[in-house]
């Protein structure tokens, strides 16, 4: 058996045992495997590999290319025979048997199936969902080979990964299913992050559910980046969508519960809310209002990182001290707690503590975690702990 990952990451297993070292060795095997992958069960020419692989290199190519067919059998053997690669009329073909496993190959049937205008609605999601797990980035061999038809490969592979989304995430919308259209569109964010339609269905989303000011927070995010990564401007569209959403957010005062519990949705994890500073404080100041008929209690924790023997960090080591102090913070504060940045060695988190929980014990769970990174063992975490009471309001 045959596993090919070209997808985010490359690698190759037979059998289970990873033989993709071989590859490392010469790109032009890598090359030609390349070619081979893209035009799966189609002929290539002798004459258009040799062009492509050695392009005006002055060696026998005939020669050369019959040594890496030789070389790309043997390392298959082990999975169906070398007759995977055929030569007919001067042309080579991969053609693979059932039990061989191409990611690309796999997205391209599954995606063939779900624009076909036969398939139930119910099976298009399990198959566009399906996509989306195998899809985990860019085509490597792309960024190995800088082939154009890797490039051209990279591209077709993206617009189908978004079309996936795009159709999926429609797909939720009809069924109100919004907590799992918003985990799809994160993951097509985290992973290809300047693809405006995720961002319109997102937004438009956010809006049909009164979220207006995470609507407003994504997009200008995605202005950020957009201006930073590319200097252009969104789509006519996009801008429109804002301009609604900021006339929405500037005429109507906002209801902090609404936007409390909105932002929960978005995170839509048992997880506590990693924020911005402000709306750190409007969760805060909503929290505080609910003790009295909680019968909980809120601490608010303040953090403070510093170098060693009281040192500042310096700023090349801050990114990484940073997050992981958010992946720590993640791991031990619970649903129902927040916590934001509010400098850059400066963490404040809201505890809602009850009976059963104490924030000492919390606070050592942190600093455990924290310290039990190699990179952090000579940095120093200060806490300070203010206890909020129905009675403090």
């Amino acid at each position: 058996m045959v596993e090919i990952t070209t997808l985010g990451s490359f690698s190759i297993k037979i059998n289970g045992e990873t033989v993709s070292e071989n590859f490392k060795k010469t790109l032009k095997l890598l090359q030609f495997l390349d070619m081979l992958i893209l035009n799966i069960n189609k002929p290539i020419s002798v004459n258009l590999i040799c062009d492509t692989i050695w392009k005006e290199d002055s060696v026998n190519t005939n020669k050369a290319l019959q040594n890496l067919v030789h070389r790309l059998r043997n390392i298959f053997a082990d999975g169906d025979g070398p007759g995977c690669i055929v030569y007919h009329h001067k042309t080579y073909t991969l053609i693979p048997t059932p039990d061989w496993k191409i990611d690309i190959q796999i997205i391209e049937d599954l995606f063939s199936q779900a624009v076909n205008p036969e398939t139930f609605s119910t099976d298009k999601i399990g198959l566009l969902e399906k996509i989306i797990e195998i899809y985990n980035g860019e085509y490597m061999l792309y960024s190995i080979t800088g082939e154009t038809h890797s490039y051209a490969a990279a591209n077709r592979y993206r617009r189908m990964f978004i079309e996936a989304v795009c159709m999926l995430s429609d797909l939720y919308i009809e069924r109100n299913e919004y907590d799992k259209m918003l985990l799809v569109c994160d993951k097509a964010i985290a992973l290809e992050p300047l693809q405006e339609p995720v961002y319109i269905r997102m937004a438009k989303s956010m809006q049909d559910s009164g979220k207006i000011s995470q609507a407003v927070t994504l997009i200008e995010g995605y202005f950020d980046i957009l201006y930073r990564e590319m200097g252009i401007r969104a789509s006519d569209a996009l801008n429109e969508i804002y301009s609604e959403l900021k006339g929405k957010t500037d005429s109507s005062k906002r209801d902090i519960a609404q936007i409390y519990n909105g932002i929960k949705e978005i995170s839509s994890l048992n997880k506590p809310l990693f924020c911005g500073f402000d709306a750190f404080k409007d969760v805060y100041r909503y929290e505080a209002r609910q003790l009295s008929r909680s019968g909980k209690s809120l601490s608010l924790l303040l953090i403070d990182i510093y170098g060693k023997k009281g040192t500042e960090i310096p700023n090349k080591q801050l990114p990484g001290v940073q997050k992981s102090l958010r992946d720590c913070c993640m791991q031990t504060f619970r649903k129902g707690d927040a916590f934001a940045e509010c400098s850059p060695t400066q963490v404040v988190v809201m505890l809602i503590i009850s009976k059963a929980a104490d924030s000492d014990t919390i606070v050592s769970r942190l600093s455990e975690r924290f310290y039990a990174g190699a990179a952090n063992k000579n940095l120093f975490l200060k806490f300070s702990i203010q206890n909020q009471t129905a009675a403090d309001e």
